[in-house]
């Protein structure tokens, strides 16, 4: 498995697991802030990739930040297939504020200590609206100044050639960095819909941004070994471009925030 083509892969991040339970169609994947974070199940019937998500938003009206809380977290990465679980190594964050700017970094770590993957988003600390990205992955690097138009640099590893970059996407947007963490900033209940756009930068598409929606919200009983029982919010996203529909379960009193993302279809 290739984790560097893994991670270029909008939404595709992996992280580690404490608890799955699987249901009729879509194994459902229940994540803490205080138990363990995300896994990778990929089978035949089903891929699911989860995120840890404490709270998040698109930039909107609705988006509350106060949910955004700063401080860094380690986690353990798995690869799971069926009930075969591999290590592939670590995933380190770092969320900090600061001049009215919240930056989220996340680094990779794979497990035979190589090179990583770092991802750095800064944006708007009130509103998530997206001020800058930068990118270090195996063979790419990327920079990205959320200017009106955005502009940045490409640069490949591989060809060692430089490509600047100034971009014109049609929509409001999130950058994808902050999606999973903009969720739990919704004003949740039940009835409660939404719809936003996800930037992503692929060299090889001209597509820069994607919509998804909030189709459902409900409430949910979840009961966790370490920290007992939590009366959540269960947010179904759909990703309109491939139908894939995403889970999460967001606490009701706010974080610590359970959270879980599963692909169906």
């Amino acid at each position: 498995m290739n984790l560097d083509k893994f991670w270029q892969k909008r939404n595709k991040k992996i992280f580690t697991t404490f608890e799955l339970q699987t249901k009729t169609f879509a194994p459902l994947i229940i994540i803490s802030h205080y138990e363990i974070v995300c896994t990778f199940f990929n089978s035949k019937s089903a891929s699911i990739y989860c995120i840890l998500s404490e709270d998040n938003n698109s930039g909107g009206k609705d988006i509350n930040t106060k949910y955004i809380k700063q401080e860094k977290s380690l986690y353990t990465v798995y690869y799971v297939k069926d009930t075969s679980w591999t290590k592939m190594g670590s995933l380190a964050y770092d969320i900090t504020l600061a001049n009215n700017q919240l930056t989220l970094s996340n680094v990779y770590t794979p497990k035979d200590n190589g090179k990583t993957t770092t991802h750095i988003s800064v944006a708007d600390a009130q509103t998530l609206k997206p001020i800058s990205y930068t990118s270090d992955r195996k063979e790419t690097k990327l920079n990205l100044d959320f200017t009106d138009p955005i502009t940045g640099n490409y640069y490949s590893k591989k060809t060692k050639k430089d490509k600047k970059l100034k971009l014109n996407p049609t929509e409001p947007f999130i950058d994808f960095n902050w999606t999973d963490h903009m969720i739990g900033t919704l004003p949740l209940d039940v009835g409660y819909k939404a719809r936003f756009f996800q930037f992503y930068y692929n060299d090889e598409s001209k597509v820069l941004t994607e919509p998804y929606s909030v189709k459902e919200v409900k409430s949910f009983s979840y009961y966790s070994p370490r920290t007992g029982k939590h009366d959540t919010w269960l947010v179904t996203v759909s990703e309109e471009s491939t139908g894939a529909v995403y889970n999460y379960i967001i606490d009701k009193k706010g974080p610590p925030t359970l959270a879980t993302r599963n692909v169906d279809g």
